[in-house]
């Protein structure tokens, strides 16, 4: 995580969270590190990870564990704990008038994937205990459903390319993860679509050009 410059300049008004999305290969972390060294001279600038990625995985111990069944719900629901810190600390930034990129964005509208929930409805677990860890998931991915980003940008990449970029992730996978993010709202949220097929140089320059005119 990148903090703000307090002697940058921010925004009177409030600043501007920008999220960066898309499928596994799409670019998109490569992209948030471009723009936040871009605008970086310019105003504050704090760079943040927010997805639910390999280092939120259940960990191999946890898996092979005989505990298996007992550890994996509360490491899921601990991370997303961590993850809802980094959001609250996000937005408080944006609302001192810094500019915050995110590499992904929690969703409240597909479980499983895309970084949303983890967890099954708490109404379809089989105990107390259980739906009341599960509840406690999805009160922070409400909260982050009611604070959408100012701008989204949707990283959009051909299955097939992107699996060549990532090659330990399967083509199938990658594709049905892109047929979901068509189906995101954001809730409402402004979103940018962008041809991550490009080069590396032609994507930075179409999205510094979305980003320039969102400010």
């Amino acid at each position: 995580v990148n903090s703000p410059n307090l002697f940058r300049r921010h925004f009177s008004s409030g600043g501007v969270l920008i999220a960066v999305v898309g499928t596994d290969g799409a670019g998109k972390s490569t992209l948030t590190n471009e723009l936040g060294e871009w605008l970086n001279w310019k105003v504050d600038v704090k760079t943040v990870y927010l997805g639910s990625g390999q280092r939120y995985q259940v960990p191999q111990f946890v898996q092979q564990s005989v505990l298996k069944n007992i550890l994996t719900i509360p490491w899921i629901v601990g991370s997303s704990i961590v993850r809802w810190f980094w959001l609250r600390n996000a937005w408080r930034s944006r609302n001192s008038g810094a500019v915050v990129i995110t590499d992904r964005y929690p969703q409240n509208e597909i479980r499983y994937n895309n970084d949303g929930p983890r967890l099954p409805d708490p109404a379809d677990m089989n105990s107390k205990m259980k739906q009341y860890v599960a509840k406690i998931e999805n009160r922070l991915y409400q909260w982050a459903e009611k604070m959408p980003p100012d701008l989204v940008i949707f990283l959009d990449v051909d299955p097939s390319v992107a699996s060549e970029r990532v090659s330990d992730t399967e083509k199938a996978k990658i594709d049905s993860k892109k047929q979901q993010f068509n189906e995101l709202s954001f809730s409402g949220a402004k979103v940018i679509k962008i041809d991550a097929n490009q080069s590396k140089k032609e994507v930075i320059r179409e999205t510094k050009r979305a980003v320039w005119d969102e400010l």
